[in-house]
């Protein structure tokens, strides 16, 4: 065993078969590591301390379901990795935003009708906030579509503003 690999088996925990790395990582799920003044893979630094270079073309891909798995991983095409990251729905963007958007919308204080009211009712945006009972800040983000984002369509929200 190398120093590298006895550092990264400290920051690790074992579960079962699966070493599972509980340093930080990127979006909770992309373990990485500072090596030397860089930030790496940890995926990749272990498979490279473990099999040697990767080869030409390839880059590391976790085969594991289990969230920072370190030990189950393979050499795999961009293609490939796309492919089987396509088929769990993860690019299904405009789905999964107007998910998002209607979780936030059942939160919010405002009504779909209110937003389209402060968006398109008219009047300044100080008129609006006092009808809808929210700050003129508020409005400003609705009134310019940064906030109540329309995803029925790829064009929602494209059309001209009155």
């Amino acid at each position: 065993m190398t120093a590298l690999t006895d550092r990264i088996r400290l920051k690790c925990i074992e579960c079962g078969d699966c070493l599972i790395w509980q340093g930080s990582a990127v979006n909770g799920k992309h373990p990485q590591m500072r090596i030397e003044g860089h930030t790496r893979s940890v995926r990749r630094v272990w498979w490279e301390q473990e099999n040697g270079p990767v080869p030409e073309g390839k880059e590391i891909a976790a085969t594991c379901e289990t969230r920072n798995c370190i030990s189950h991983t393979e050499p795999q095409t961009r293609a490939k990795i796309a492919k089987r990251t396509a088929a769990t729905g993860v690019f299904a963007r405009p789905a999964r935003c107007a998910k998002l958007a209607a979780q936030k919308q059942a939160k919010s204080k405002l009504t779909y009708e209110q937003a389209m009211d402060v968006r398109f009712g008219g009047g300044s945006l100080r008129e609006a906030a006092l009808r809808n009972g929210i700050t003129k800040g508020a409005a400003g983000f609705i009134r310019r579509g940064e906030r109540w984002k329309e995803y029925g369509t790829h064009w929602a929200g494209l059309g001209k503003r009155t």
